[in-house]
């Protein structure tokens, strides 16, 4: 039997600062209650004393606390996906954002349309949670030619229902590049369905200790040419291809042909003008314009 409150999954570590704002705008959600479970990554400020507290005002809200040390967001994360009993629904959430109170009764209507991911753009705050922007709006379709290539929504955006954490489950101890990317991967190649959202249903605050920004600024456009220049990209590739390999059991036919597509071009088609003809033929694609140039120019040089 399946609990239909929603799962709300959140990792911590020395999140004391702005916890209290998160918590709160999570139990005020409209019609739908939830059970937090929680893990913290040995967090040394007041983190756990916050924490403690909340558990002891409500007990029927706050299930367990598992205390852990990764010194790691993506494994604190993951093990936490391994260790919640089964819902009907779950939800990713981090330590330092702010829901808009209409987030999970807006991502579990769009799950009930056929939904298996809910996962959506955000609205970027400073500290102070003044709003300074929005990440990207992408307008192509969702599916497993896109999650191949790109990922379109953090984590902390997502809402997801039972089938799709039992796909994600099948990773077992395998090592993980990013969970949001993973995740979308994924659901799109057991043929479930993903909805992305172009409007924003949480305030995603910036600061100095944030694990990831949002990326617009020239330093992080930078960073991010440098990490694929060196490599970074092409292993990260590597890691989920090798996933998918192992787990090709009740595929979409044509989500095996996409991945077979990506595999030559990522191990054929180096220095080869003809790479980009045929990356246009296997219909792999990334949201933009630019991203497509990128993915072109990553394949022709060997950095995909």
């Amino acid at each position: 039997m399946l609990y239909e409150t929603v799962a709300v999954l959140m990792p911590t570590y020395n999140g004391s600062k702005f916890i209290k704002a998160q918590i709160e705008s999570i139990i005020n959600q409209k019609k739908f209650p939830v059970h937090l479970y929680i893990s913290d990554d040995g967090s040394n400020d007041d983190t756990l004393i916050i924490l403690d507290d909340y558990f002891k005002k409500y007990p029927n809200i706050f299930k367990k606390l598992y205390k852990v040390n990764f010194k790691h967001p993506v494994k604190n994360y993951i093990s936490l996906t391994l260790k919640v009993p089964e819902y009907k629904y779950y939800a990713f959430a981090d330590q330092d954002d702010v829901w808009f109170e209409d987030k999970l009764i807006h991502s579990i209507s769009k799950l009930n349309e056929g939904y298996s991911l809910y996962g959506g753009r955000v609205q970027v705050t400073d500290e102070n949670l003044k709003t300074i922007g929005y990440s990207p709006i992408f307008e192509k379709p969702t599916g497993f030619a896109n999650a191949i290539v790109q990922n379109i929504a953090g984590a902390n955006t997502m809402v997801f229902n039972h089938s799709a954490m039992k796909i994600f489950r099948k990773i077992k101890n395998h090592p993980i590049t990013s969970i949001d990317w993973l995740f979308y991967i994924l659901v799109t190649f057991y043929g479930n369905k993903v909805f992305y959202d172009k409007h924003p249903k949480i305030l995603y605050r910036q600061h100095s200790n944030n694990d990831h920004g949002i990326g617009k600024s020239f330093e992080s456009r930078l960073s991010r040419f440098l990490f694929l220049i060196k490599g970074g990209n092409k292993l990260f590739n590597e890691l989920n291809v090798s996933l998918l390999n192992e787990i090709v059991d009740n595929y979409e036919k044509q989500n095996l042909e996409i991945l077979s597509n990506y595999n030559y071009l990522r191990n054929n088609m180096k220095y080869k003008l003809s790479s980009f003809k045929f990356l246009k033929k296997s219909k792999i694609y990334r949201q933009t314009f630019l991203g497509n140039l990128n993915l072109n120019f990553s394949i022709f040089f060997g950095l995909e």
